[in-house]
């Protein structure tokens, strides 16, 4: 479930709008745990620090 969410997430960013395929392909290659993980983060953030959590996980992506 983390793994079809989080792309859905990163793609309402304004910096992921355009990564869709991007990021789907990204997801599906994370173990179980490691797309919880992310999910779980994103969720523990104050609200300060999301952008630059999400912009991160968006360049993540990019570059596999």
């Amino acid at each position: 479930m983390a793994r079809d969410e989080l792309p859905g997430i990163l793609r309402m960013h304004p910096y992921g709008a355009t990564h869709g395929q991007a990021l789907t392909a990204w997801a599906a290659v994370l173990s179980d745990g490691q797309a919880l993980q992310r999910l779980e983060s994103l969720q523990r953030l104050q609200p300060h620090a999301v952008d630059a959590a999400v912009r991160a996980m968006i360049d993540e992506a990019l570059k596999t």
